[in-house]
């Protein structure tokens, strides 16, 4: 298997040149949705990390040293050409006006050259990862961006993934508290912040200005184009009683899959078959109650194997979900949610509802790691409500990311002039 692969790797290097120039990559982007999401079923495990950290957020510094790791799997195939690309993004993730040219330096799109063959795994894989920035591609303006995978043209996404290019040209303070707001004060917390630009003109802060608040890196639960309360000697502030208000959740729900022969408090029994499974032990609802700290990686997930390489030699494991519910959740469909599904409701993380067993059930392959989740519910309305199931608490422990947009006078994309990252914990 390893001959195999350096063969290829051969023959892949001496026509990257030639078929990297020739990719069928026009800019056009109808069909792509510009935000976390995989496109074909067979491709699993998506992350996008910092500098190798698995708990960092996918946000590198402009003209650093700073790296970007996107790393996945394509099941049950054998190495097929995939290519990437940059998109660049207005604060609200839609297309910047930018050509390409203006924000990349080097080609424009180009082949996945880092990949390897599973080794000694039931279900076989082919794993893919590429670097940014590299010397085939630069980004060279500050700002969101999505990394696009795809096959022999646009037309064929495999995935996309976000990320975020900052400058550091001011100041963010930030505090974050148990929100004073009345109706929220047990359940949601407050985070108040100010920016200050001594040195660097922002003359219409509340027209020109853009600020975003990610709740644990989700960007389907922030607080998005808040305005400044005031505007004073070169600082703004943003210190409100409710608009600024997130709900606390829970701490989340977990299990480690590293070593499939060690039984854990999380897991009530593994099987191998054709491939292995596991049964995570039966699960409740904690909306009601006190909060208990309960310590997590706020709904990431890392991928593990006890004394192997995880990368190549950690298996996909069939992992069986189950939430004691005597009846049915009235306010809609029950979900498995966490990072390691782009935070996104699916019918692969949709719960079943046994009436025999009078709990929800679900099913769901995951590579082998530590893994953090939740159980959501959708309303018809498309609204997620963590609550129902997981409860809202002001003391639970949280990470907050906050960015900040400018678009100058006469610029025509959204410049990242400024983040904080912090976290909140009793």
């Amino acid at each position: 298997m390893h001959l195999r692969t350096s063969l290829i790797i051969t023959l892949l290097l001496a026509f990257t040149g030639l078929r990297s120039q020739n990719i069928n990559y026009d800019g056009d982007i109808s069909g792509i949705t510009l935000e976390d999401r995989v496109y074909e079923q067979n491709v699993k495990t998506v992350t996008l990390k910092t500098n190798h950290n698995p708990y960092a957020p996918s946000i590198i510094k402009l003209n650093s040293n700073e790296k970007l790791t996107l790393d996945f799997d394509l099941l049950f195939e054998d190495y097929k050409y995939l290519n990437y690309t940059i998109i660049h993004c207005n604060s609200d993730w839609t297309p910047s006006e930018l050509i390409k040219s203006q924000y990349i330096e080097g080609f424009q799109s180009y082949l996945i050259e880092g990949f390897e063959y599973s080794v000694n795994t039931y279900i076989p894989y082919t794993h893919y990862n590429v670097t940014l920035p590299n010397f085939n591609m630069k980004m060279i303006l500050s700002g969101n961006y999505v990394l696009l995978v795809y096959g022999d043209d646009q037309s064929m996404p495999v995935l996309t993934k976000r990320f975020v290019v900052y400058e550091e040209v001011i100041n963010v303070q930030t505090e974050i508290t148990r929100a004073n707001y009345l109706d929220y004060r047990f359940t949601h917390q407050e985070v108040d912040f100010k920016i200050n630009h001594p040195g660097y003109e922002i003359p219409n802060p509340y027209q020109d200005l853009y600020v975003s608040i990610l709740q644990n890196y989700n960007w389907n639960k922030g607080i998005y184009d808040l305005k400044p309360r005031f505007a004073s000697n070169y600082q703004l502030d943003y210190n409100y009683d409710y608009e600024n208000a997130f709900s606390g959740g829970n701490e989340f729900r977990k299990f480690d899959s590293k070593d499939m022969r060690a039984k854990t408090l999380e897991i009530q029994k593994t099987e191998l078959d054709t491939n292995w499974r596991i049964f995570l032990t039966p699960e409740y609802k904690r909306g009601i109650g006190r909060y208990s700290f309960n310590d997590d990686i706020n709904g990431r997930f890392v991928v593990r194997k006890i004394d192997r390489d995880p990368t190549i030699e950690a298996d996909y494991v069939w992992v069986d979900f189950y939430l004691e519910s005597p009846t049915q959740v009235e306010e809609g469909d029950v979900y498995v949610n966490g990072a390691f599904c782009d935070w996104r409701p699916t019918p692969e993380t949709k719960m079943e509802y046994d009436y025999d067993k009078k709990a929800y059930r679900k099913r769901i392959l995951l590579k082998q790691g530590y893994y953090n989740y939740q159980y959501i519910v959708l309303k018809p309305n498309n609204e997620i409500d963590e609550s129902i199931i997981e409860g809202s608490f002001w003391e639970t422990d949280n990470e907050y990311l906050i960015i900040v947009y400018h678009r100058e006078i006469g610029l025509r994309y959204d410049r990242v002039i400024g983040l904080i990252q912090i976290n909140f914990k009793l």
